[in-house]
Formats: C-alpha cells, structure tokens, sequence
C-alpha cells in the first residue's frame, strides 16, 4: 500500500527596522524610517502611518521621543513586531532659589524665599 503525505514549508516573516537617526535635536526633526522584510505579505507602522509597503523607508516628523512599532505578517499567518524608538533631546530642569535678607540674619528672624525655573514641568507651589 502506497501513502501519500502532503509537505508544507512554513516561513515566517522577518526583516529589518532602522532609523536614519536615534537621537533628534531639541524640539525634534526630520527622521526617516526603514525596513525590510522576506516572506511578509504585508506591514504596518503605528503611530499614524499605517499600511507600508513590505520593504521602504518613510520620512517622518517626531516633535517628542516616540516608540514605532513595524508589523510584518506572512502568508502562513506569522506577525513579527520590531521597535525602533527615536528620542527627541530635552532640556534638563534648571531652579534658582534666592534667600533674602542676604547674609541672613545670625540671630533669626524673616526670611523670604524665592525662586525661578526653567523647562519645569512641576515645582514648589
């Protein structure tokens, strides 16, 4: 008696995903992504891209430090996910703090604080 048994070779999708840069100045820039991919039948980027072709480069604006994620999906229903992240450079907090009367008083009384900041999110109220 003679058997046939049917083969079948599943591949999996996987590529490559870089970015021209990984660190933007302040305040952000111009990046372009790109990506490659074998044995995907479609991709996709987050993040308000979407739908790709399964190998190319995209220019992008990224204002603040964001993660994107490329999807590749195969023909056997295989999804590969890869992440890129570009960071946007910030300015570190900088305070100021000011004792008046200055030199303070030897033996007590009023003093008054203040204080300034720059690129503070949060601070002293």
């Amino acid at each position: 008696m003679l058997t046939a048994y049917s083969c079948y070779k599943t591949t999996t999708s996987h590529g490559t995903f870089t970015a021209t840069t990984d660190t933007l100045p302040l305040g952000g820039g111009v990046d372009t992504l790109k990506w490659t991919s074998q044995n995907a039948t479609s991709a996709n980027i987050d993040n308000g891209i979407g739908t790709v072709a399964i190998s190319g480069s995209k220019a992008i604006t990224v204002t603040t430090t964001t993660v994107f994620k490329l999807t590749l999906t195969g023909s056997s229903g295989s999804t590969t996910t890869y992440v890129k992240s570009v960071i946007v450079k910030t300015l570190l907090p900088i305070g100021h703090l000011l004792l008046q009367p200055n030199p303070l008083p030897i033996n007590g009384g009023k003093v008054t604080f203040k204080w300034t900041s720059q690129n503070a999110t949060y601070g002293p109220n």
